[in-house]
């Protein structure tokens, strides 16, 4: 994963077209859910009564994945949507706290978002049980440097047994 991410700084990375788009449309509250807005409207047939609670209906309709947006450099631009994913929640949600899932198995990395709530949990509390690496950012966690981006990349890139 370091010869993956040699050179690749922060500074100097550029977010994709397409997912930089998903951004741009930002969230909107949809029956106490926050949705990215991108996917709110085209999942008509996903409805909160078809889920547990609020945070699986936001986790099914919160849910893309990065090789359909980003062909080239997945690992960097699943960061950089990330980071700003999570920047501009803190922006514009300053009562609520959100997190983000990444899971990545064989390449195929699928990120995940939803609100944080009391008693609900879309993972098990022991993420080492999953046989796809995984990873929780939560809105309050920091992915500021280099040293984020290569631990970011080696979890991605690590198999969890």
């Amino acid at each position: 994963m370091r010869d993956l991410l040699h050179g690749v700084q922060p500074a100097n990375l550029v977010i994709s077209p397409s997912l930089q788009l998903l951004l741009d449309e930002g969230f909107l509250w949809r029956g106490g859910a926050c949705l990215l807005a991108h996917f709110a409207d085209g999942q008509r047939n996903f409805r909160p009564n078809d889920y547990q609670d609020l945070t699986g209906y936001e986790c099914a309709v919160n849910s893309l994945h990065i090789e359909d947006y980003a062909t080239t450099d997945v690992v960097a631009q699943t960061y950089m949507f990330v980071e700003q994913l999570v920047g501009m929640w803190n922006r514009t949600h300053t009562d609520e706290k959100a997190r983000v899932i990444v899971t990545s198995d064989e390449g195929d990395v699928v990120v995940k978002m939803h609100t944080i709530r009391i008693g609900e949990e879309y993972l098990a509390a022991d993420l080492e049980g999953y046989l796809d690496a995984v990873l929780e950012v939560d809105t309050t966690d920091e992915l500021e440097n280099e040293d984020s981006l290569l631990d970011f990349a080696r979890s991605m890139n690590t198999k969890k047994i």
